[in-house]
C-alpha cells in the first residue's frame, strides 16, 4: 500500500499527550499516597500525646506541664488541619488528572480508528485497482493481445 496516514503526526502527538497524562495521575497518585502516609503518622502522634496528656492529668501535673501539652496538642492539631487541606488538594489533582487522562486517550483512540479506517480504505482501492488490472489483462487475452 502505498498510502500513508497523513495524520500520522497528530496521532504521534496524542499518543505523547496520553503518556504525559499517565505520568502526571502516577505522579499525583504517588503525592496523595505520601500525604496519607504523613496524615496517618501525625495522627497517631496526635493520639499518641493525647493519651499521654490523659494519663498525666489523672497522676498530677503542674500547670506548665499541663500548657506545654496542650500547646503540643494544638499544634499537632493544626499541622494535621494543614495536611488535610493538602491532602484534600492532592486528590483534588489526582480526580483532575483522570479526567484529562480519559480525554486524552479518547482523542488518541478517535485518530486510531480514523487511521483504521482509512488504511482499510486505502487496501480497498488497492484491491480494486488490481482488480481492474486484471480485467484489462483478460479483455486483451481474450482479444487475442499480448498481456
Amino acid at each position: 500500500m502505498a498510502s500513508s496516514f497523513r495524520l500520522q503526526a497528530v496521532l504521534e502527538h496524542r499518543q505523547r499527550l496520553e503518556d504525559r497524562c499517565r505520568q502526571q495521575l502516577a505522579a499525583a497518585l504517588q503525592c496523595c499516597q505520601q500525604l496519607q502516609q504523613q496524615y496517618q503518622q501525625l495522627t497517631d502522634r496526635c493520639d499518641s500525646l493525647a493519651s499521654e496528656y490523659t494519663q498525666r492529668q489523672q497522676a498530677g501535673m503542674t500547670i506548665a506541664d499541663l500548657l506545654l501539652y496542650e500547646n503540643g496538642l494544638n499544634t499537632l492539631r493544626e499541622e494535621r488541619v494543614q495536611l488535610g487541606l493538602s491532602l484534600k488538594k492532592a486528590q483534588d489533582q489526582i480526580v483532575r488528572c483522570r479526567e484529562e487522562l480519559a480525554e486524552a486517550s479518547r482523542n488518541k483512540k478517535l485518530l486510531e480508528k480514523l487511521k483504521d479506517k482509512k488504511m482499510l480504505e486505502a487496501k480497498h482501492e488497492q484491491l480494486r485497482q488490481e482488480m481492474l488490472q486484471l480485467d484489462e489483462v483478460a479483455l486483451r487475452f481474450r482479444n487475442g493481445e499480448e498481456p
